[in-house]
């Protein structure tokens, strides 16, 4: 049996995707091909992530009743940031704007897990006000 490489479902990855669109431009890339390159980007953290961070934590995106404490939270969003991006390879980005970046996905996914909401509320409200 294989262990599932991703938490996010199709429609969650291109949400994020849509929210990484909508504040960053991709340099050389436009129209559809920026959109594809989000979604990549974001499967590339959702696989690491997957790797990385134990499944109870990953199952809290969808369950509005797992609250993650705001301590562990900021350690988390502080440990895997620079992880993610050492191993993301986007040679067209500088690091700081591949820190950003990913910033943006991490602060979506930490607060669907400490807050009372899921990963599809917090992106869809991120999606709203964007």
């Amino acid at each position: 049996m294989s262990e599932k490489q991703t938490f996010l479902s199709d429609s969650q990855q291109k949400k994020l995707a849509e929210a990484l669109d909508r504040k960053f431009d991709l340099p050389l890339v436009r129209g559809k091909s920026e959109r594809k390159a989000w979604v990549k980007f974001v499967i590339a953290i959702d696989i690491i992530i997957t790797s990385k961070v134990q499944n109870e934590y990953l199952d809290a995106l969808n369950d509005p009743a797992f609250q993650l404490e705001d301590m562990a939270a900021d350690i988390l969003k502080e440990n895997l940031a620079p992880i993610l991006a050492d191993l993301l390879s986007v040679p067209i980005l500088p690091y700081s704007l591949k820190l950003k970046m990913i910033g943006l996905v991490l602060e979506l996914l930490i607060k669907a897990m400490a807050g009372t909401t899921t990963i599809d509320e917090v992106a869809e409200e991120f999606l709203k006000s964007a």
